[in-house]
């Protein structure tokens, strides 16, 4: 056997080798237990011998009788059993008291193993006791008190190392000095207790320190499995008979001429003290918590119980050191560390493949690691409901029943039939609905039945259907709205006072019904729209015209001196964009003004500075079509880049050559996101490089 608390510290291990996530713990505890709850609604043998523990302070008082809620199973059996304290002997003899002596010589300090090391035996408090004796106090030199401290090294019951000093310090010189401290270590923890002189040291005389640990605890209490008492289960109209008489009797009514119970002559019925349990939910009327309050002068040696509308009612009432044990078959759905499980590797693994399959498909959203932990937990299942039916099965005449199932069917022949057919089910998703098929089959010679081969192949068909259905995965389609047509021309365009470029528009339309979005028919409509804008601008053809353009050359050796050209508009044209065929003119015109101040005798103005090559980019963000869920279409932007290499010599300067290079690199940035934004188009993602001029 295993305990649940083991068995999900070992998957653990397996499950996440390099650590689990902090924030999945409680995702991937509650997973564990549903692998449980699940393998227990396929095989029948993980259904039986549940053993629950329901402590009276778990219970509730009520007319004299315990009531609490029932497990959802066939009870096969339910006692009562009390805690055993152990005597104050017992604990001291559990906890090891241990005591050692430190005899400390004149002029030094405690030696490096002045310290007493052991462990503790049991979670809980321990008290430490350090004293003194004084062997030559007149032979103190310098007189005065000698401090000693001890220091205290231990694991506390949350499992975090501490260390400590007790208060209070030890006096040399003084007879029968005394420091106590208490500490709370956790079980198997090592205590370390080490001495420290702390002032001067001694220049005659000695003295010995000694240590006593010992377990400060109360005395403990244990189940007490000895005293467990069988109670027979009856009629719940007879307990309810026997709940409305002492209702209205009292303790005056005679419990013993129906259990064995001792007598409480005149005095009443305990009543529960609700000043105890304030701040706990309130309860109906004429219910109690149960308390120290309720317990009679002895434990009843026999009682009654019932089971109404999912609640068990026992008789008499049970004491406040007493514990209800229901053992029952059915499908457990509550789990605590300490439960039991079989140590079963099919059954461990199984959990495991479940555990990862909820991980993957929930929180990784990896669909094939999902995938392939789920079909090894199949596998496992259909294993374990395999063993389970031969464990089970009637061989012959002889009856063999490994687990203790009972078998009787009017119908029974004493043999059992196994399908003969491997049955398939696919599960699909309905209308509205999208997801994968799941297909599921159901080998041969896997199903028993004690009808016929044919019930067997009918419950391996169910079984399939079953598993496939549970397995099926299943989302509401989104919604689809759909455009209107919706177009878009495209124009040449001119700016800053340029002539009006020349060349065609053009117009494109995308068509009603191509377009669809999950959120309105306006977005639908927008995104169509801006299909129609790119389309037409990326096949709009023009030629600019510049505007006019001014340009001031200066004399070098006399800025006194200056010669200004006007380059008048339409001279150049560009089919490239409107600020191509001003840089033309600008060029053209601080050309001619550089010219003809060298001609007029400017001194230095012949030194024109001319760009070396320069590269610059422009980027724009495209929209593009592209295939979303559910297979309808959409919209989404991407990068359209456009490098543009400007040659030596395109651009001049009269003031340096990184004036002229920056005139270049600017112009070649600006062209690069012109000719981007003219040349995006629905596609892949494109970058282009040109040249210029």
């Amino acid at each position: 056997m295993i305990s649940f608390g083991k068995l999900k510290t070992d998957l653990r291990l397996r499950l996440f080798p390099t650590g689990e996530a902090p924030n999945l713990v409680v995702s991937h505890n509650a997973a564990f237990v549903d692998a449980i709850i699940d393998l227990q609604t396929w095989v029948d043998c993980l259904k039986r011998d549940n053993t629950d523990l329901v402590a009276q302070c778990a219970t509730l008082f009520h007319c004299g009788v315990t009531v609490f809620d029932a497990p959802r199973g066939n009870i096969i059996k339910l006692s009562v059993m009390d805690k055993v304290k152990a005597t104050a002997a017992e604990t001291a003899a559990a906890a090891a008291t241990v005591e050692t002596d430190f005899p400390l010589t004149p002029i030094f300090d405690p030696p490096p193993d002045a310290k007493i090391v052991f462990t503790a035996t049991r979670s809980g408090p321990v008290k430490i006791t350090l004293s003194q004796s004084t062997d030559m106090a007149g032979l103190i030199s310098p007189p005065g008190p000698q401090f000693v401290l001890v220091t205290l090294s231990y694991t506390d019951i949350n499992n975090i190392f501490r260390t400590s000093q007790p208060a209070g310090k030890l006096l040399w010189g003084q007879a029968d000095s005394v420091t106590e401290a208490t500490i709370n270590c956790a079980a198997g923890s090592t205590v370390t207790a080490t001495i420290t002189v702390s002032n001067i040291p001694f220049n005659d005389g000695g003295y010995t320190i000694s240590i006593i640990a010992e377990d400060a605890g109360s005395v403990a209490t244990d189940d007490d499995w000895c005293s467990e008492i069988p109670y027979h289960q009856v009629n719940f109209c007879g307990i309810r008979n026997l709940m409305s008489k002492t209702a209205k009797t009292g303790c005056g009514f005679d419990f013993t001429q129906f259990l064995a119970l001792p007598t409480c002559g005149k005095s009443r019925f305990p009543e529960p003290d609700d000043a105890n349990t304030k701040g706990l939910p309130t309860l109906p009327l004429g219910y109690h918590y149960g308390q120290k309050s309720t317990d009679t002068k002895s434990r009843a040696s026999h009682g009654v119980w019932a089971i109404e509308r999912g609640k068990i009612y026992i008789a008499p009432w049970i004491q406040s050191t007493e514990t209800v044990i229901i053992k029952w078959d059915g499908i457990k759905r509550t789990w605590n560390d300490g439960d039991m499980l079989d140590d079963d590797p099919l059954l461990l693994r199984a959990i495991e493949n479940f555990v990862a399959w909820e991980h993957y498909s929930k929180w990784e959203r990896d669909a094939e690691s999902a995938a392939s932990a789920l079909q090894r937990y199949n596998e496992a299942r259909s294993m374990l409901m395999y063993q389970c039916d031969e464990e089970n099965r009637i061989r012959d005449c002889e009856p063999s029943r490994a687990r203790g199932t009972s078998f009787s069917s009017e119908n029974s022949t004493g043999t059992l039939y196994y399908n003969d057919q491997a049955r398939s089910f696919t599960a699909k998703c309905g209308q509205g609905m999208v997801g994968s098929d799941v297909t599921v089959t159901i080998s041969s010679g896997t199903v028993a039945s004690n009808i016929s081969v044919s019930d067997a192949n009918q419950k391996a068909f169910d079984q399939a259907q079953a598993e496939a259905q549970s397995q099926l995965d299943c989302t509401d389609v989104p919604p689809s709205f759909t455009n209107d047509a919706q177009s878009f021309t495209a124009v040449c365009t001119a700016g800053g006072g340029a002539p009006n470029p020349t060349g065609s528009s053009v117009t494109r339309t995308v068509s009603a019904g191509t377009v669809t979005s999950s959120v309105s028919k306006a977005a639908a409509n927008a995104a169509a729209l801006a299909q129609a804008q790119a389309e037409a601008e990326a096949a709009l053809q023009c030629t600019w015209n510049n505007a006019q353009q001014t340009a001031t050359a200066v004399c070098a050796s006399d800025n006194t001196k200056t010669q200004t050209v006007t380059v008048a508009a339409g001279v150049y044209t560009s089919t490239v964009s409107q600020d191509d065929a001003n840089a033309k003119a600008m060029t053209a015109a601080q050309n001619q003004a550089n010219t003809q101040l060298a001609s007029a005798g400017c001194v230095g103005v012949g030194t024109t500075y001319s760009n070396t090559i320069q590269t610059g980019a422009g980027t724009v963000q495209c929209s593009q079509v592209y295939t979303g869920p559910g297979g309808h279409p959409a919209i989404r932007v991407i990068p359209f880049t456009v490098n543009v290499h400007v040659a030596p010599g395109t651009f001049t300067s009269t003031v340096s050559q990184a004036d002229a290079n920056a005139l270049a690199l600017n112009y070649a940035n600006g062209l690069g996101r012109i000719l981007a934004q003219q040349n995006c188009s629905v596609g892949t993602p494109q970058i282009q490089t040109v040249n210029y001029p």
